[in-house]
């Protein structure tokens, strides 16, 4: 029994009804692509001589902000252990430590994607 019948049975007024919510239309964003994600999957860790794997699509941040999540376009792909030291030490240590510039990595992993998609 829901409850707009079980305050019937004991008050005898009925609940008017809601008018049902119109559905949101879904827009796309042009910050999200989750065939970028997948590819950066496919990589290799941009850490030099690792070979660990799964990769992850690791966000690093160049254009978020705080409670803004960065766009999927400056994704690298980092093994789950450098994933995971990424988020400990934070990003300008783990790219120093390293010998990376994650802000090249990410012009470089957007112009591979760029030149993949034109091809096919």
């Amino acid at each position: 029994m829901n409850l707009s019948r079980l305050v019937y049975l004991i008050t005898g007024v009925t609940q008017p009804r809601r008018k049902p919510q119109p559905r949101r239309r879904h827009r796309p964003n042009p910050l999200r692509s989750r065939a970028y994600k997948a590819w950066i999957r496919t990589l290799p860790c941009i850490v030099p001589w690792c070979s660990f794997s799964p990769v992850h699509a690791a966000h690093t941040g160049f254009d978020g902000g705080m409670g803004v999540k960065a766009a999927d376009w400056s994704c690298v792909p980092l093994c789950a252990l450098h994933h995971w030291q990424y988020h400990q030490i934070g990003r300008s240590q783990f790219a120093s430590s390293h010998r990376l510039s994650l802000a090249d990595e990410v012009v470089r992993c957007n112009a591979r994607y760029a030149e993949l998609r034109r091809v096919a």
